[in-house]
């Protein structure tokens, strides 16, 4: 795991096929507040993990590509 982020409670792997590829989604959640979801993600980017911040939820996110 990528360094200097806070501990979230969950961690949700999602396996998602696209035009025949298939990607990984990691998910970590849920925080308490934005601003330290906002905080971890920022320590992510500086490592050069692509990351943005939406609502937690425990249903798989659903692509519309």
């Amino acid at each position: 795991m990528p360094q200097n982020i806070i501990s979230p409670t969950e961690i949700n792997v999602e396996t998602v096929s696209v035009n025949n590829t298939t990607f990984y989604r990691l998910k970590l959640g849920a925080y308490s507040n934005s601003a330290d979801a906002k905080s971890d993600c920022l320590a992510l980017i500086k490592q050069q993990v692509t990351c943005f911040v939406s609502y937690y939820v425990q249903q798989p996110y659903r692509s519309t590509i």
